[in-house]
């Protein structure tokens, strides 16, 4: 186990903010149903920019698309209709959806607000988790 978390983590090179972005994005994105989404291009887009380890990214990328293609897409589900059912916020969705940019975030479909919901949430945990495991800096 430890030569498998070894190759993953590939060194020690990168510091934990940066392993936790990796994991994150990661996960982020595959959790969504589709990385034909505005958000999965702005993120893929922005990895180039940040010094991220690519190992644990791909990695997660798998876990995060077996997980929520599998096990969590009726959760993404419940999530992202309980946003999308918000009477409060049911003008914003529809001023949105008329934005000519907007809608190429696949917002209104449920699996997919579900996700974006779900895997900003498990941003904390990462975090923390990290720090926990690699005992080399506090979690930010």
């Amino acid at each position: 186990m430890a030569a498998i978390w070894n190759w993953m983590l590939g060194g020690k090179r990168s510091s934990n903010q940066q392993f936790s972005l990796a994991l994150f994005a990661g996960l982020f994105l595959g959790f969504l149903p589709t990385f034909l989404t505005l958000q999965s291009i702005f993120i893929l887009l922005g990895l180039f920019f940040f010094r991220v380890p690519w190992r644990p990214l791909i990695t997660f990328v798998g876990l995060g698309w077996v997980l929520g293609a599998f096990l969590l897409d009726p959760l993404f589900h419940m999530v992202g209709e309980a946003m999308l059912t918000i009477s409060s916020l049911q003008g914003l969705f529809e001023v949105m959806n008329q934005m000519p940019i907007v809608p190429f975030t696949q917002f209104n479909n449920t699996v997919v607000m579900g996700a974006m919901l779900v895997a900003s949430a498990c941003y904390p945990a990462i975090v923390f988790i990290v720090a926990k495991i690699r005992n080399t800096e506090k979690p930010a």
